[in-house]
């Protein structure tokens, strides 16, 4: 019995690691050179092919295959259109009026802002782009716009103060001058939300907004400061008017005379800024006609007259209001023919 048991494990073939712990009875320098062997049976061959010498029928990696479009069975991608360059509106002149010499101080400022409160406010949307998830109108954009204009303001001064008029058929008070920036921001959430006009009320029958009564209450509504010696003492304050305007089809006239307004922008204590949020301009609407009564009101070279297509990312109404973040005492003068000149439709 024990020949049998002998003979059977005998016929067994040895265990996997027999060969393992063979190396493990070699010398230290036996071992290093069975490993080195090891390494070099079982690194793998590298061999360059010629992409030149391959047979016609088989394709190399490298090569680019061209497929005809009329081939049945394939079609060839169709090329994505080229994006559609938008018109800018800019500046051609600006007033070259002497202006007397102001201390350039950080004093409280008093902005009036009229916000335009016509359909196309309402109607109107931007243009939908990748990160909006609906397309929002005007207003809607306009009063996040608004309340981040006025908590950076206050922040850089708390005692700015601030007043909101609407512009309808005529000009309209809404909140008195306050260095509350909260009942601005209540009050544009209120227009925004509860205030809904009627459709093309701008536009049927309507080609011109007076704004002669915006001006009358204006110089109603504010006192500008008077100095002995302006070029030497610095204002108490200084009054600005952010006028935010918002059709297409409506020019901006003087109807019932501009006294007012001839009033007010003979103070060096005054000042205007304008942004015009517009349609693409075409010979249907009167863009550039409403841009060109903007830049008109620059009586003194001042202003910041600033453009807000449709067609383009609401970000551009958020840039405008941004770029009215600086005093209008201690910033440079708007750069003519740059960025902000109109071009000609022809």
């Amino acid at each position: 019995m024990a020949s049998n048991d002998n003979s059977a494990d005998s016929t067994m073939s040895p265990p996997p690691y027999s060969a393992d712990s063979s190396r493990h009875r070699r010398s230290p320098q036996e071992h290093d050179e069975v490993l080195e062997q090891d390494k070099g049976t079982t690194e793998p061959q590298t061999t360059v092919q010629n992409t030149k010498n391959l047979p016609q029928n088989k394709e190399s990696p490298s090569q680019i295959t061209v497929v005809d479009s009329n081939v049945e069975g394939h079609r060839s991608p169709s090329p994505r259109p080229e994006p559609k360059p938008r018109v800018v509106l800019k500046r051609l002149s600006s007033s070259s009026q002497d202006n007397i010499p102001i201390p350039k101080v950080n004093c409280p400022e008093k902005i009036i802002l009229c916000v335009d409160h016509s359909s196309s406010m309402f109607l109107k949307h931007f243009r939908k782009t990748a990160q909006t998830i609906k397309q929002t109108s005007p207003i809607q954009v306009l009063n996040g716009a608004i309340r981040q204009f006025v908590m950076t303001k206050s922040l850089i001064d708390k005692r700015h103060e601030y007043s909101l008029f609407m512009l309808n058929d005529n000009a309209q008070l809404i909140s008195d001058f306050s260095n509350q920036a909260n009942d601005i921001m209540f009050m544009m959430q209120d227009i925004t939300n509860t205030t809904k006009p009627k459709e093309n009320q701008d536009t049927e029958g309507q080609s011109s907004v007076d704004i002669s009564q915006l001006f009358d209450q204006i110089e109603n509504h504010v006192t500008l400061p008077v100095v002995k010696n302006p070029s030497q003492t610095p204002p108490p304050y200084v009054v600005r008017l952010i006028f935010i305007y918002g059709r297409s089809q409506c020019k901006i006239e003087f109807l019932n005379g501009r006294e007012s307004y001839q009033k007010l922008v003979k103070s060096p204590y005054f000042f205007m800024d304008s942004i015009y949020i517009h349609e693409e301009p075409s010979e249907d609407n009167k863009v550039t006609d409403v841009f060109t009564g903007l830049c008109e009101l620059d009586a003194n070279g001042n202003s910041y007259i600033l453009e807000v297509g449709l067609d383009s990312s609401m970000s551009v109404l958020y840039n405008a209001l941004a770029k009215l973040l600086a005093h209008p005492l201690q910033r440079q003068r708007q750069p003519v023919n740059f960025n902000y000149d109109i071009l000609s439709l022809e």
